[in-house]
């Protein structure tokens, strides 16, 4: 017997061995997910989010972790792809001598 059973104390489980009896519950996605590519910016960001959450809680079944984690790049990415396409859509002002003449697509490059 060691001593947390010896004064009638309960024996703490490890994280790894049971959910946090503290920590509320986290909702899960849905099991039915649907294709990346077919989601909204907002979608896949609250997806994502959501994965986040979960796989943070500590709760989640290590193969059930695996899935969403590798899931959440895939959202990652998509939501990444969708940002750069819509910052590649913003009109910039060109300006000569500070005054704006028109506008020109937007480019993180420099122009030559």
């Amino acid at each position: 017997m060691d001593a947390q059973e010896q004064n009638n104390q309960p024996v703490a489980s490890s994280p790894v061995d049971s959910p946090s009896v503290e920590s509320p519950p986290v909702e899960s996605p849905p099991v039915e997910s649907p294709p990346v590519e077919s989601m909204s910016f907002e979608d896949a960001l609250g997806e994502l989010e959501r994965l986040v959450k979960a796989l943070e809680g500590g709760t989640v079944m290590l193969d059930k972790a695996v899935a969403y984690y590798e899931r959440g790049m895939q959202l990652s990415k998509h939501c990444q792809k969708q940002l750069a396409d819509a910052k590649g859509r913003i009109d910039k002002v060109r300006l000569e001598s500070g005054k704006a003449v028109g506008l020109e697509s937007f480019t993180s490059e420099p122009s030559s």
